[in-house]
């Protein structure tokens, strides 16, 4: 996670982490907040980069990148980027006096003194769809950032404006596949490629194995790529504990791929500790079952 600001003012440092670094301009002050974990923060000619990747060195870090913040001290702009393996949010916000606040997290933006408030607008999309189409959120006057999309801030001296906002563009078909296998081979290789990328962190990866397609694939491809043999998963039996699918389908497709398979079954008095955690700590209504046992 990580928290990126341009003010006139200097901010309350409510932060629950060390790594803070501080930049000053003419008439304002930048703050960069990282947790070293998913986070860096890197050093680079002409300005800096604050990029969040599962790879651990500053170096393989750029290989597979979530987000990235880069900022440009010559021309005086802000890059931020989503990229489309990302499923985390990159919220931002410009208040009336020109201070800029981005963050992958909500109660950050709090912590730097960003007044959050429902977006009430919003409600019917969200209860109709479970999702708030970007640039909205559910909360008032901040933004987000769409899959893909690169955002470009100008920091002036009278406050920061935005400047661009572009859009991912899909790859162009490819007209040369003629056949479903072709089309499967394809996938499969674009697929590999991606996780191979993760090898420099391959010791610390867990397989999720629901037994559906999707994590039954995935699962085979780092078998096959880095040797990884353990899978886990989760459930709770909302009906009939000897129906319950979820179990089956995880136990099933591990056997079949030949991995040591741990699946947990919370007990009822587990899963609504769970579910009171889960709301206490989400920054977004939940609206999936597997989030409390997640």
């Amino acid at each position: 996670m990580f928290l990126i600001t341009v003010t006139k003012n200097e901010i309350s440092h409510n932060f629950r982490f060390s790594n803070i670094e501080e930049l000053e301009f003419n008439s304002s002050k930048m703050t960069i907040v990282t947790d070293n974990f998913l986070t860096k923060f890197i050093m680079e000619e002409g300005g800096f980069s604050v990029v969040e990747s599962p790879l651990n060195s500053p170096h393989d870090s750029k290989k597979n990148i979530f987000s990235q913040v880069k900022y440009d001290q010559d021309n005086k702009v802000i890059n931020i980027f989503r990229s489309a393996v990302s499923g985390r949010p990159i919220y931002y916000y410009i208040n009336n006096e020109g201070d800029f606040f981005c963050s992958t997290h909500i109660h950050m933006l709090r912590d730097a003194g960003v007044l959050i408030e429902e977006n009430t607008k919003v409600l019917p999309e969200f209860f109709v769809y479970r999702i708030v189409t970007p640039p909205n959120t559910l909360y008032k006057n901040i933004k987000q950032l769409s899959i893909g999309d690169q955002l470009c801030i100008k920091i002036k001296d009278e406050g920061c404006i935005f400047r661009s906002l572009d859009h991912y563009h899909f790859p162009t078909q490819d007209n040369n596949i003629r056949s479903i296998h072709e089309s499967g081979e394809k996938i499969l290789n674009l697929l590999s490629q991606s996780i191979e990328i993760l090898d420099s962190c391959k010791d610390n990866i867990a397989l999720l194995l629901s037994g559906g397609l999707d994590s039954s694939i995935l699962c085979k491809i780092c078998q096959d790529i880095f040797k990884t043999n353990d899978s886990y998963s989760t459930g709770y039996p909302f009906e009939d504990p000897d129906l319950n699918l979820e179990k089956s389908y995880a136990l099933s497709a591990g056997e079949a791929l030949g991995l040591n398979h741990e699946y947990y079954q919370a007990t009822t008095e587990e899963y609504l500790k769970g579910f009171l955690e889960a709301i206490s700590l989400a920054e977004n209504p939940l609206h999936h079952l597997q989030s409390c046992m997640t």
